[in-house]
C-alpha cells in the first residue's frame, strides 16, 4: 500500500474513532443516570464489592481444592503416590 494511501486511509479511521466514542460517551451520559450516582458512591461499592470477591474467591479455591484432595484418596495406593 502506498504511504499517501495508508496516511489517509489511517486518519479517516482516527476521526471515525474519535467520533464515535464521543457520540457513545454522550449517549450513555444521557440514558444511564446512575453513573454519577455510582461515581458518587465508588468507596462504598468498593469497601462492599471487593471483601465480598476476595470471599467468594476463597470459598471458591477451598472447595475446588477439597474436591482434588478428595478425588486423590479415591484412587489406589500406587497412583496416590505418583500424584505426590
Amino acid at each position: 500500500m502506498h504511504w499517501r494511501t495508508f496516511l489517509i486511509a489511517n486518519a479517516a479511521g482516527a476521526i471515525a474513532r474519535a467520533g464515535m466514542w464521543t457520540f457513545l460517551g454522550g449517549w450513555i451520559e444521557t440514558h444511564f443516570k446512575i453513573i454519577p450516582w455510582i461515581m458518587h458512591h465508588l468507596g462504598l461499592i468498593a469497601m462492599i464489592g471487593v471483601p465480598l470477591i476476595l470471599a467468594l474467591l476463597c470459598c471458591w479455591y477451598l472447595v475446588s481444592s477439597q474436591k482434588r484432595i478428595s478425588g486423590l484418596s479415591h484412587q489406589p495406593p500406587d497412583k496416590q503416590r505418583q500424584h505426590r
